[in-house]
């Protein structure tokens, strides 16, 4: 794991998508790194913005979940306890959802496939990068998880949703 490369990294979830790509390439030319966009670069669902625990999670595929993120309930480092809390994600050993941890609080995902993670950076771009080409503050840990189906993991976050206090009745 490069400490160095993954400082450098540290500013890029916060910048514009245009310049996230030239930061992206400043950092490539002083430090190396195998990062690119994703073919999934798009910046905003037709429905908003996105965070990478929605993207890793595949959520945002339902208009419902869009109709329960405006009440300002939403997959988050939340959901994501809640998930590993009441057992409804589980460990796998080669693909899946990566999710970063520091200490045990989780602070970012992405998709694993083939040894790359697909994983959104703040409210920018999707990065295909190597498990520890990302940004230090996303943690140094992590562990991978099966994927869930996304209908199911649609019903995981409604349940989720009610501790929050959203109540359901004729859809949302």
């Amino acid at each position: 794991m490069c400490t160095e490369l993954r400082r450098l990294l540290e500013g890029i979830p916060t910048l514009e998508p245009s310049e996230q790509k030239a930061k992206l390439e400043e950092v490539r030319e002083s430090n190396g790194h195998s990062i690119s966009v994703s073919d999934s670069d798009h910046l905003f669902h037709e429905w908003g913005t996105y965070n990478c625990f929605e993207f890793a999670l595949g959520l945002t595929k339902f208009q419902d979940y869009v109709i329960v993120k405006k009440k300002n309930v939403f997959a988050n480092s939340e959901f994501i306890c809640y998930l590993l809390e009441n057992d409804l994600i589980e460990e796998s050993d080669h693909e899946g959802v990566l999710i970063y941890f520091i200490g045990e609080a989780p602070k970012h995902a992405g998709q694993f496939q083939n040894n790359r993670v697909q994983s959104k950076w703040g409210s920018g771009l999707v990065f295909n990068h190597e498990a520890f080409e990302a940004p230090l503050s996303y943690g140094s840990t992590f562990k991978i998880y099966k994927d869930v189906d996304n209908s199911e993991m649609l019903e995981y976050f409604y349940d989720y949703a009610e501790t929050k206090g959203i109540r359901f009745s004729n859809g949302t």
